[in-house]
C-alpha cells in the first residue's frame, strides 16, 4: 500500500470535473503496486464517473476494505498460533491495522465533509500504522509466514 496516489487525488480535490481514465492512469502511476490500485479503484463503478471527490472517497473506501479484510485474516491467523511469542507480535500488528482502519474510516468522514487536507493527513498515518507492522516484521524475520497467508484476496 502507498500513500502517493491518495495525495494525487487530495491534490486534484478541488477540481469539479468527471474523471476520466487517463487522470485515473496518472494519478495512479506512481503508486508502488499500480496493478493493485488500477484493479481495484479502476475498475469499481463508483469511479468510473466519479470526480476527483468522489475518486478520493472511492479509493479512501477501497482501502478500508483491503485493511479489514487483512484484519479477518490476522484474526483467523492468531487463532491457529500456538507459540506465545509469535501471538503476542501478531497481536501488535492486528492493534496496528486496527488503528490503520479507524484512520481510514475517520478520513472518509473528513474527506466527505471536504476537509481534505485533514483526510490525506489521516491517511499519511493509517499507511504509516500499516508500514510500521511490516518494517518490524521484516526486521525480525517473522512475517514472511504470517504475510503469505494474510495478504488480502482479490476482490
Amino acid at each position: 500500500m502507498t500513500l502517493i496516489p491518495l495525495l494525487n487525488i487530495f491534490s486534484y480535490s478541488f477540481n469539479i470535473c468527471n474523471v476520466d481514465c487517463a487522470l485515473i492512469d496518472s494519478i495512479y502511476k506512481p503508486a508502488l503496486d499500480y496493478v493493485f490500485y488500477i484493479s481495484r479503484v479502476g475498475n469499481d463503478p463508483h469511479a468510473v464517473k466519479a470526480d476527483l471527490h468522489g475518486l478520493a472517497l472511492v479509493s479512501i473506501s477501497v482501502m478500508a476494505i483491503y485493511i479489514q479484510d487483512t484484519l479477518d485474516k490476522i484474526y483467523n491467523l492468531l487463532q491457529q498460533l500456538k507459540d506465545p511469542l509469535s501471538q503476542t507480535r501478531l497481536k501488535l500488528c492486528q492493534r496496528d491495522y486496527n488503528e490503520a482502519l479507524s484512520d481510514f474510516r475517520s478520513s472518509f468522514t473528513t474527506a466527505s465533509r471536504d476537509s481534505f487536507f485533514k483526510a490525506a493527513d489521516l491517511v499519511r498515518i493509517g499507511t504509516n500504522k500499516v508500514i510500521r507492522c511490516h518494517n518490524v516484521g521484516e526486521k525480525l524475520k517473522i512475517w514472511a509466514a504470517f504475510f503469505s497467508k494474510i495478504r488480502p484476496s482479490k476482490f
